[in-house]
């Protein structure tokens, strides 16, 4: 392969890691943006307590009540299978309420889409300038000869 034909191999390559980096950086943005209604809190800072197990209801929910602000608490329901999922896990400290509607918790980080995706940005952009910075040679500067 000659010296243009990879040249224009790199560059290629670099255009690609860079609009594959723009694009999910985007979706990030975009994911963040959708859920940033939700509030995280630290269930053992807001005196979490399961109040209720219903098992007759369809899917089974789990009813866990946590101190929303001084003078009143918030019981949220939550599909029983998050929460055994949740409890084998061992890590129902975090709980994410929604702001708007805060009957509506869950142990599930929202925002983790968004973070792989801008992750996923940030690398593919890291990627293209890798390529353009340790494949890429300049040219041999040309010496005039000396009389």
């Amino acid at each position: 392969m000659s010296k243009k034909e990879c040249s224009k191999l790199f560059q290629g390559i670099r255009w690609t890691f860079v609009a594959l980096g723009i694009i999910c950086f985007i979706a990030g943005a975009v994911n963040v943006m959708s859920t940033s209604k939700y509030k995280k809190i630290n269930a053992r800072d807001k005196n979490a307590y399961i109040t209720n197990i219903d098992t007759k209801e369809n899917p089974p929910a789990v009813y866990i009540a946590f101190d929303y602000s001084e003078d009143r608490s918030i019981i949220g329901r939550l599909p029983a299978a998050q929460y055994n999922e949740a409890m084998n896990e061992c890590d129902w400290v975090t709980i994410f309420y929604d702001v708007d509607n805060p009957r509506t918790i869950t142990f599930k980080n929202p925002y983790l889409k968004a973070e792989i995706f801008l992750g996923t940005g940030i690398l593919f952009l890291i990627l293209a300038f890798v390529v353009v910075f340790a494949f890429y040679k300049k040219p041999a500067e040309v010496q005039e000869p000396v009389d």
